[in-house]
Protein backbone atom coordinates (compact mmCIF):
# COMPACT_ATOMS: atom_id res chain seq x y z
CA UNK A 1 0.00 0.00 0.00
CA UNK A 2 1.61 3.23 -1.14
CA UNK A 3 0.59 7.10 0.15
CA UNK A 4 -1.66 7.77 -2.62
CA UNK A 5 -3.41 4.76 -1.47
CA UNK A 6 -3.70 5.49 2.38
CA UNK A 7 -4.84 9.13 1.21
CA UNK A 8 -7.67 8.05 -0.56
CA UNK A 9 -8.59 5.89 2.28
CA UNK A 10 -8.50 8.70 4.20
CA UNK A 11 -10.22 11.28 2.57
CA UNK A 12 -13.00 8.35 1.96
CA UNK A 13 -12.83 7.87 5.48
CA UNK A 14 -13.20 11.73 6.60
CA UNK A 15 -15.93 11.99 3.76
CA UNK A 16 -17.96 8.98 5.32
CA UNK A 17 -17.63 10.79 8.64
CA UNK A 18 -19.16 13.64 7.72
CA UNK A 19 -21.80 12.13 5.70
CA UNK A 20 -22.70 10.25 9.02
CA UNK A 21 -22.80 12.77 11.34
CA UNK A 22 -25.16 14.77 8.46
CA UNK A 23 -27.68 11.37 8.22
CA UNK A 24 -27.46 11.58 12.06
CA UNK A 25 -28.56 15.74 12.55
CA UNK A 26 -31.69 15.18 9.21
CA UNK A 27 -32.34 11.84 10.84
CA UNK A 28 -32.28 9.84 7.29
CA UNK A 29 -31.40 6.28 7.78
CA UNK A 30 -32.29 4.71 4.39
CA UNK A 31 -28.76 4.72 3.26
CA UNK A 32 -27.48 2.77 5.76
CA UNK A 33 -30.43 0.66 5.88
CA UNK A 34 -29.41 0.21 2.17
CA UNK A 35 -25.87 -0.39 2.51
CA UNK A 36 -26.32 -2.79 5.86
CA UNK A 37 -28.78 -5.00 4.10
CA UNK A 38 -27.03 -4.77 0.38
CA UNK A 39 -23.44 -4.21 0.76
CA UNK A 40 -21.80 -7.86 0.26
CA UNK A 41 -24.56 -8.20 -2.87
CA UNK A 42 -23.17 -4.92 -4.35
CA UNK A 43 -19.22 -5.51 -3.40
CA UNK A 44 -19.63 -9.03 -5.48
CA UNK A 45 -21.41 -7.59 -8.22
CA UNK A 46 -18.28 -4.82 -8.77
CA UNK A 47 -15.93 -7.57 -8.17
CA UNK A 48 -18.24 -8.89 -11.60
CA UNK A 49 -17.58 -6.06 -13.17
CA UNK A 50 -14.14 -5.77 -12.54
CA UNK A 51 -13.33 -8.99 -13.15
CA UNK A 52 -14.74 -9.10 -16.52
CA UNK A 53 -13.36 -5.95 -17.78
CA UNK A 54 -9.83 -7.05 -16.33
CA UNK A 55 -10.33 -10.29 -18.51
CA UNK A 56 -10.83 -8.20 -21.66
CA UNK A 57 -8.27 -5.27 -20.85
CA UNK A 58 -5.41 -7.78 -20.17
CA UNK A 59 -6.41 -9.48 -23.71
CA UNK A 60 -6.31 -6.54 -25.24
CA UNK A 61 -2.72 -5.82 -23.95
CA UNK A 62 -1.43 -9.25 -24.63
CA UNK A 63 -2.70 -8.67 -28.23
CA UNK A 64 -0.64 -4.89 -28.27
CA UNK A 65 2.06 -6.68 -27.19
CA UNK A 66 2.39 -9.16 -29.64
CA UNK A 67 2.35 -6.36 -32.05
CA UNK A 68 4.38 -4.05 -29.64
CA UNK A 69 6.83 -6.15 -28.18
CA UNK A 70 8.80 -3.26 -26.79
CA UNK A 71 5.79 -1.75 -24.69
CA UNK A 72 5.91 -2.41 -20.94
CA UNK A 73 2.33 -3.20 -19.28
CA UNK A 74 3.93 -4.27 -16.33
CA UNK A 75 2.83 -1.74 -13.91
CA UNK A 76 -0.62 -1.72 -15.43
CA UNK A 77 -0.95 -5.52 -14.98
CA UNK A 78 0.42 -5.00 -11.27
CA UNK A 79 -2.16 -2.51 -10.64
CA UNK A 80 -4.94 -5.08 -12.32
CA UNK A 81 -3.63 -7.81 -10.13
CA UNK A 82 -4.22 -4.92 -6.82
CA UNK A 83 -7.65 -4.14 -7.69
CA UNK A 84 -8.93 -7.52 -7.42
CA UNK A 85 -7.09 -8.49 -4.52
CA UNK A 86 -8.06 -4.64 -2.71
CA UNK A 87 -11.94 -5.92 -3.81
CA UNK A 88 -11.67 -9.19 -1.91
CA UNK A 89 -10.07 -7.52 1.09
CA UNK A 90 -13.20 -5.19 1.17
CA UNK A 91 -15.72 -8.35 0.72
CA UNK A 92 -14.02 -9.61 3.71
CA UNK A 93 -14.67 -6.67 5.26
CA UNK A 94 -18.08 -6.42 4.46
CA UNK A 95 -18.79 -10.10 5.73
CA UNK A 96 -16.75 -8.93 9.23
CA UNK A 97 -18.80 -5.80 9.33
CA UNK A 98 -22.61 -7.82 8.55
CA UNK A 99 -21.62 -10.13 11.49
CA UNK A 100 -20.55 -7.92 13.69
CA UNK A 101 -23.36 -5.05 13.11
CA UNK A 102 -25.79 -7.89 13.84
CA UNK A 103 -24.41 -9.07 16.80
CA UNK A 104 -25.20 -8.19 20.45
CA UNK A 105 -21.97 -6.63 20.97
CA UNK A 106 -22.94 -3.60 21.86
CA UNK A 107 -20.59 -0.06 22.60
CA UNK A 108 -21.00 3.64 21.82
CA UNK A 109 -21.28 4.96 18.64
CA UNK A 110 -21.94 1.09 17.31
CA UNK A 111 -23.96 2.71 14.34
CA UNK A 112 -22.36 5.39 13.39
CA UNK A 113 -18.45 3.36 13.12
CA UNK A 114 -20.49 0.55 11.21
CA UNK A 115 -22.28 3.14 9.07
CA UNK A 116 -18.67 5.20 8.44
CA UNK A 117 -17.25 2.10 8.10
CA UNK A 118 -20.19 0.36 5.06
CA UNK A 119 -19.79 3.57 3.45
CA UNK A 120 -16.04 3.85 2.97
CA UNK A 121 -16.07 0.27 1.95
CA UNK A 122 -18.44 1.45 -0.75
CA UNK A 123 -16.83 3.89 -1.93
CA UNK A 124 -13.43 2.69 -2.28
CA UNK A 125 -15.23 -0.24 -4.26
CA UNK A 126 -16.62 2.78 -6.43
CA UNK A 127 -13.13 4.22 -6.57
CA UNK A 128 -11.70 0.67 -7.49
CA UNK A 129 -13.79 0.57 -10.74
CA UNK A 130 -12.67 4.27 -11.53
CA UNK A 131 -9.03 3.17 -11.34
CA UNK A 132 -9.78 0.17 -13.76
CA UNK A 133 -12.12 2.52 -16.26
CA UNK A 134 -8.76 4.65 -16.27
CA UNK A 135 -6.76 1.58 -16.96
CA UNK A 136 -8.42 2.02 -20.50
CA UNK A 137 -6.76 5.23 -21.32
CA UNK A 138 -3.61 4.58 -20.32
CA UNK A 139 -3.13 2.13 -22.79
CA UNK A 140 -4.33 4.58 -24.89
CA UNK A 141 -2.20 6.80 -24.33
CA UNK A 142 0.95 3.86 -24.47
CA UNK A 143 -0.32 3.27 -27.74
CA UNK A 144 -0.43 6.98 -28.79
CA UNK A 145 2.97 7.56 -27.48
CA UNK A 146 4.47 4.63 -29.00
CA UNK A 147 2.98 5.78 -32.94
CA UNK A 148 4.69 9.54 -32.43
Amino acid sequence: MNSNDLKTISMLILFSIIVVYICNIIESENLFEYLNNNLLTILLGFLAINTATLGHLASKIQDIMVIHKHLDFSSTTSEMKKSLYEQIILITVSLILIILHKSNIDFTLKNEIFNVIALSTFLYAINILWDTGKSVFIIIDEIRKNNQ
